[in-house]
């Protein structure tokens, strides 16, 4: 996943990070304005979506017509401020735009997307499966069935439990528990790989 994202264009891997961390679907991070963004509190709010159809873009409501605070870890709050540096923080512009200040829309974020992917061999990996990764490792945190429902703007606590492993203090503590868990999830795929590097270099060893 992370493969991926780091060979997206910057103003796309900015919001596929986003995207990631806060569990968002494409329509809603695109819809983000900068005053969406609480550094204080290290909190999204999540109250629109835009979506596209052949006459162009539309924003409204987001999917289950619902609004949420998100809250991210400390990884995400120092990207986010990073982007708000070179903006007006209070203001009601999009947060995630085109390097020449135009409006970002699914196209854009969909040719970066399949571009990178099959970079790296994986041609089979949506955008938004961002979201589902993201709320399956939130899961594996201990997260209770109510706050993944709620990260996930779910309408019903069904769709929630596709995610559900077991139960755990909910709220801020959640998203650093995410933090820690994409570290190990890391430190995990760094293993394997020198792992495979040195079975491989056992197998050229002359016999």
């Amino acid at each position: 996943m992370e493969a991926v994202i780091g060979l997206l264009p910057p103003h796309v891997r900015a919001l596929a990070l986003v995207a990631f961390n806060a569990h968002l679907r494409l329509g809603e991070v695109l819809a983000l304005r900068c005053s969406d963004i609480d550094l204080e509190r290290a909190r999204v709010r999540v109250a629109l979506g835009v979506t596209e159809t052949k006459d162009g873009q539309h924003e409204g409501q987001t999917k289950t017509a619902s609004q949420r605070l998100i809250d991210v870890d400390r990884e995400t709050v120092a990207l986010l401020a990073q982007i708000l540096s070179l903006r007006d923080p209070l203001s009601d512009e999009r947060l995630f735009r085109r390097p020449d200040g135009r409006v970002l829309r699914h196209q854009h974020v969909q040719r970066a997307w399949s571009n990178a992917r099959a970079s790296v061999g994986l041609p089979a990996l949506h955008f938004h499966d961002l979201r589902h990764v993201g709320l399956t490792m939130i899961a594996e945190t201990g997260a209770p069935l109510s706050v993944l429902k709620h990260r996930a703007g779910h309408g019903t606590i069904q769709a929630a439990m596709n995610y559900q492993h077991r139960a755990t203090e909910r709220g801020a503590q959640e998203a650093e528990l995410f933090a820690k868990r994409k570290l190990e999830e890391r430190q995990r795929v760094v293993l394997e790989r020198q792992a495979k590097l040195k079975d491989d270099e056992g197998d050229q060893l002359p016999v």
